[in-house]
């Protein structure tokens, strides 16, 4: 099977009393493992999760991976898939941070193609990177454009 460049979380696994998530970034496996619910949430928040994930056979068996029981290390990952869902269901609104942090980008982006004659390839492409802080701001994600080698 090939690897693929990005994803989000896809694999979840417990270790020494944590929960580990998995994922791959650039090609290369990466994994946050903590026993505290809010940052096991704040990872799952900021990388994503994938619709399906796969579990290992530790979460079943948290007991001899450092848990004191084992549904402990599936308690755990619920906790902070809770605390998951009530920040996402609260992403509705802005905060001030956001607010003022958006007025600043549009004002950057109104800055940079305000030129009279065609704006310059730097401000244009200073435009499209407060473009894209923007849109993070709202809860969508950013990919870059990567053309693959040898036209595949």
């Amino acid at each position: 099977m090939k690897k693929q460049k990005n994803t989000k979380i896809n694999y979840i696994s417990a270790e020494a009393g944590t929960i580990v998530l998995h994922w791959t970034e650039n090609y290369l496996d990466k994994a946050v493992r903590s026993e505290v619910p809010s940052i096991l949430a704040k990872v799952m928040l900021e990388k994503g999760i994938e619709d399906e994930v796969m579990a290992s056979s530790s979460m079943d068996f948290a007991s001899e991976y450092g848990f004191k029981d084992d549904g402990d290390a599936k308690k755990l990952f619920q906790e902070a898939t809770k605390i998951l869902e009530k920040i996402e269901s609260n992403r509705d609104h802005l905060n001030q941070k956001e607010v003022d942090e958006l007025m600043d980008l549009f004002e950057k982006i109104k800055l940079d193609l305000s030129d009279p004659s065609f704006p310059t390839r730097t401000n244009r492409l200073e435009a499209v990177e407060n473009m894209k802080k923007v849109l993070q701001i709202h809860n969508y994600q950013i990919s870059e454009y990567q053309p693959s080698e040898g036209g595949q």
